[in-house]
């Protein structure tokens, strides 16, 4: 499992790293989870995922929106979902759960 990190949550582009790291990691199963909060923008997502499909569509997205201030409302969470259609297989919005749990 790995992470996309994208810029508007820390700060500077790390799209190459997050490719090359899935060219190596896609020998093995592999999952990534991309953080989003109301600051991503439209462009900077896209660019998420195009750096996932262009090593294999087949590689499964689990967007999680930031708990508490930041969370991206339902609106911009399903268009950041709809962005994914046709060009990745498997998509999933799942929560934080370890800050709905309170482990930190």
């Amino acid at each position: 499992s790995m992470d996309i990190k994208l810029p508007s949550l820390v700060g500077s582009d790390l799209f190459d790293l997050h490719k090359e790291f899935l060219r190596l990691s896609a020998r093995k199963a592999v999952e990534v989870k991309m953080v989003v909060s109301e600051e991503c923008s439209k462009e900077e997502f896209l660019k998420g995922i195009e750096t996932i499909s262009a090593v294999s569509s087949k590689i499964p997205l689990i967007i999680q929106p930031v708990s508490g201030e930041g969370s991206p409302g339902l609106s911009l969470l399903l268009t950041f979902y709809r962005l994914t259609q046709g060009k990745l297989e498997e998509v999933r919005i799942l929560p934080q759960v370890h800050k709905l749990a309170g482990w930190w």
